[in-house]
């Protein structure tokens, strides 16, 4: 280790490579934490702390380390996994061209995953195979990428999911969650389109009632006034689609989670568009709730008053 760091400071290095860890540093038993801590890794992050050196060890994982934990697949004692400030899975995939280079514990920044080709002798970062998608991020994958041409039809995108070999179910489950999640928009008339795009398809803008000033909505026993904004208003009396989060369907299938009242507002007509209206005044639009009348029953004594 002295000679080790001597070299450090001689040579002004500033990074240096342990390949391989186990050839380095010969140990009888390798999983024996305490040893490993208190000749190695210990030495180790002392030299690092006192010269500014960073300390790459190159180690192998163990057999069977794909059914482990992503930090825990490094051979022997765990203790190099704990200790290490980034740790970097490199792993083989079903393209014998292609290599998984994995960040799955970093101190400094988010962890990250990237593929790599090597070509003409040099490594190059390639996109993300479709093997190594699940059938539920490839059904994502295929929607959006359809939706990025414009607005499509149901049967069209589901065309495209059922040629990649998902399943219908599948493809319509992932709309679901795409909608919920807000990264599409299904229209009044069927068609659907990424939400980024929506105001460039007057289709699959989020519609609202125009012909009245408001729309009162019942959330369950409550009653929520939403002013609809100018630029959402739909062009006809039956678009009941409201621009809240997690708002699916009509009104009556109504699952919002309310954000702030948008108090902007355009009338049927469209001859007040400067025209804006108060939270406050918006609240007070609520129609109280209805009070059911108290019904109330008179026991009757069954006993009669009898005069002899």
């Amino acid at each position: 280790m002295e000679q080790l760091k001597s070299e450090i400071i001689k040579n002004h290095f500033d990074i240096v490579i342990i390949d391989t860890y186990d050839l380095f540093f010969p140990m009888d038993k390798e999983d024996d934490n305490g040893k490993i801590n208190k000749n190695i890794i210990g030495p180790l992050l002392t030299i690092a702390r006192g010269t500014g050196v960073a300390i790459i060890l190159v180690h192998h994982c163990s057999k069977g380390a794909l059914e482990r934990d992503k930090t825990q697949r490094g051979r022997g004692a765990s203790v190099l996994n704990n200790h290490a400030h980034v740790l970097i899975n490199l792993e083989t995939t079903q393209d014998e061209e292609i290599l998984k280079l994995d960040v799955v514990k970093n101190r400094f920044m988010p962890n990250v995953c990237v593929y790599l080709k090597k070509v003409c002798g040099e490594f190059e970062v390639v996109d993300r195979p479709d093997y190594e998608f699940t059938k539920t991020q490839l059904a994502e994958k295929c929607i959006l990428k359809v939706l990025e041409k414009g607005e499509q039809q149901l049967k069209d995108i589901l065309y495209e999911v059922e040629n990649m070999g998902i399943s219908e179910k599948t493809g319509r489950l992932v709309l679901t969650t795409l909608q919920t999640s807000g990264k599409i928009i299904r229209s009044s008339y069927g068609k659907y389109c990424e939400a980024g795009n929506s105001e460039k398809l007057p289709s699959c803008q989020n519609m609202a009632i125009q012909s009245e000033e408001n729309l009162v909505i019942q959330v369950g026993n409550d009653l929520v006034n939403y002013q609809v904004p100018q630029n959402q208003l739909g062009n006809t009396k039956d678009d009941y689609q409201v621009p809240l989060p997690g708002f699916l369907g009509s009104t009556k299938h109504l699952k919002p989670q309310l954000g702030n009242l948008v108090t902007q507002l355009d009338d049927k007509d469209n001859t007040s568009n400067n025209k804006t209206t108060s939270k406050e005044e918006n609240l007070s639009k609520i129609p109280p709730p209805r009070e059911e009348p108290v019904k109330t029953t008179e026991k009757k004594n069954p006993l009669k008053e009898v005069t002899i």
